[in-house]
């Protein structure tokens, strides 16, 4: 008898973030700061965070926890594949003024599902302006690269191929996620 495995609908989960994906990681090195309101590093730049799937699964939409005043400005959200080329995004999208929100509203939706088979991936966010504030932690750029997370210059809204860049100086690591079913109350 032969067993082939499905899709499965979730990781044990109807979302999977960049602290769920990476917090065994961040304890390891002693990160244990909770995420606090902070302003986008610099216009236009994007930054990617790698997760892992042991198993397919399907994801339906993705968002990200604002800040508290995370203005008007536009922001993308998006996945890449470990070669760097996008797999989807939402495109530019207008933040809306809402203290510690969960943005988009209702959590942003993919135009089609996208089931991602197992192995490494990128969650991606980009903001068109420092104005946008996100929940983020801020450990030393020396972990960063440890998790193995990367920026890009002029990626907004994210290109179709994902240039990564060293993090430098930068200390930032937005509160962003995947979706795997819809879900209003996000």
């Amino acid at each position: 008898m032969t067993y082939t495995a499905g899709v499965q609908d979730g990781t044990n989960a109807t979302t999977l973030t960049s602290y769920t994906s990476n917090g065994a990681l961040l304890r390891l090195l002693g990160v244990t700061s909770s995420p606090a309101s902070t302003a986008w590093p610099a216009n236009n730049d994007a930054y990617a965070i790698p997760f892992r799937l042991s198993v397919p699964v399907a994801f339906v939409g993705c968002f990200f926890m604002a800040g508290t005043s995370p203005g008007t400005t536009t922001y993308d959200l998006g996945i890449y594949r470990d070669d760097f080329t996008l797999i989807t995004s939402l495109g530019s999208t207008a933040a809306v003024n809402t203290t510690s929100a969960v943005l988009p509203v209702g959590a942003g939706t993919f135009t089609t599902p996208v089931t991602l088979a197992r192995g490494r991936y990128f969650m991606a966010m980009s903001s068109a302006a420092t104005t946008l504030t996100a929940a983020a932690i801020a450990p030393t750029n020396q972990i960063l690269r440890a998790l193995g997370m990367f920026k890009m210059a002029t990626a907004h809204p994210l290109p179709s191929t994902f240039v990564p860049a060293s993090m430098g100086a930068t200390t930032f690591m937005p509160l962003m996620g995947l979706t795997t079913t819809a879900n209003a109350v996000l």
